[in-house]
């Protein structure tokens, strides 16, 4: 992956604050530029911890028992909720 290169990671970090900028103004301005913005949100998905995977784990284990990990707990264990049962109750 060429954001495990120190120096590319480096300088998209130093240009991610005015490339936000750059898509918010096409944006407003109705300026469509699907590269830039789909480029800016892999990099925003690179770099968060809990990404929107740790979603579809819990859809997952809804829908067909799947279990999943709890970030809380760092023994590994995996776990099963009964879903309809904690909504249900709340």
């Amino acid at each position: 992956d060429i954001l495990l290169e120190e120096s590319v990671y480096s300088e998209i970090k130093n240009l991610y604050p005015s490339t936000k900028e750059l898509i918010a103004k096409c944006i407003l301005h109705e300026i469509p530029i699907p590269c830039l913005s789909e480029a800016l949100n892999y990099f925003n998905g690179y770099k968060t911890q809990n990404s929107s995977a740790n979603m579809i784990q819990a859809q997952r284990d809804y829908f067909g028992a799947h279990t999943y990990q709890r970030t809380d707990d760092p023994s590994g264990k995996s776990y099963h909720t009964d879903w309809k049962k904690t909504v249900a109750n709340d």
